[in-house]
């Protein structure tokens, strides 16, 4: 998780590829056995002075097996939180293990369910590394109160902002997010959006943003973007699109969304896109406008309002 440009932390949806199942299934397995043998132990009142294999793991290897068996629980609500305390519960050396090693605490949670002094907990004992923020599960206008002082304690390392991702939340979050306008982002590699815009993050802002998900397009966008997924929520045009010129390094475009396209007549140039994915229910307008020489993989995902494809193909033979 040292690479600004990765985002392979445990637990955390994102775009680069997760762990092998079997890595994480094992190493659960070994934690969950511990887990049980202290169980036993507790319960049946005999002592056994035979350490477990796990106990004499050097740091390294057991701070692995740790961060894997947070991972493999990624689907438990608030994970980073209740998964943590119960592994630092088991003994001593799990305890310092976690509280010790800076990459137990690069994910952090801005909920209803955290308050200032564990997101503080986070960002201090995080130290130099990059870190994740996920802004989570904000239901009703009266826990928006308490999301200010949280994101104020998380600005605190906004220079080593990884990730922002906005899920799950069921309220307009904009009037909120007032103290990231205007601040440096320097590290953010990505942004997913559940809602209607990133909360206007500039580009200038964002400089090595690489990774953007977001319900719609508000200009301008950094020229630094190179993968981006875009789901329109109203009815798309081409003034949306136009702001995807100066995006010389483009090379992953997901489009989808309903609505029909204003015709105009003008193109879209994508030096560098190699992949292009359209599910919009007029797919042969955006293609009208698009224009990338080094197009590789293109997939279009069916619409059942789309009666006929005939109008798709005739945009590749033109």
């Amino acid at each position: 998780m040292s690479d600004s440009h990765s985002i392979s932390r445990a637990g955390a949806s994102h775009p680069s590829s997760p762990e092998p199942d079997n890595k994480v299934g094992l190493a659960d397995e070994i934690v969950e056995g511990t887990l049980d043998m202290q169980i036993n132990k507790a319960t049946s009142g005999i002592v056994c002075r035979t350490l477990a294999p796990i106990y004499s793991l050097p740091v390294e290897l057991l701070s692995r097996i740790l961060l894997h068996a947070i991972a493999a629980d990624a689907h438990r609500c608030d994970v980073h939180h209740h998964r943590k305390q119960e592994l630092a519960s088991v003994s001593r050396r799990w305890r310092d293990t976690i509280f010790n090693d800076p990459a137990f605490w690069t994910t952090i949670s801005l909920t209803p369910q955290w308050t200032p002094s564990l997101v503080q907990a986070h960002v201090q004992r995080s130290a130099c590394l990059l870190v994740d923020i996920e802004i989570r599960l904000w239901a009703t206008p009266d826990e928006l109160d308490d999301l200010p002082l949280l994101l104020s304690v998380a600005m605190r390392c906004s220079d080593r902002w990884r990730s922002l991702i906005f899920d799950q939340n069921l309220v307009i979050l904009d009037s909120f997010l007032e103290d990231t306008r205007d601040a440096m982002f320097p590290s953010l590699a990505y942004i997913v959006d559940d809602q209607v815009n990133y909360y206007g993050l500039q580009p200038e802002n964002t400089p090595a943003l690489v990774y953007l998900r977001t319900m719609h397009f508000f200009p301008p966008l950094p020229s630094t973007l190179r993968l981006m997924s875009e789901a329109f929520g109203f009815h798309p045009s081409p003034d949306d699109f136009r702001t995807l010129p100066s995006l010389e390094k483009l090379t992953t475009l997901d489009l989808r969304g309903i609505g029909k396209w204003v015709s105009d007549p003008t193109s879209i140039h994508f030096p560098h896109l190699t992949s292009l994915t359209l599910a919009v229910d007029e797919p042969a307008d955006p293609l009208k406008y698009i224009v990338a020489p080094r197009l590789r993989h293109f997939c279009f995902r069916y619409s059942s309002a789309l009666h006929t494809l005939d109008p798709v193909w005739a945009t590749f033979t033109r």
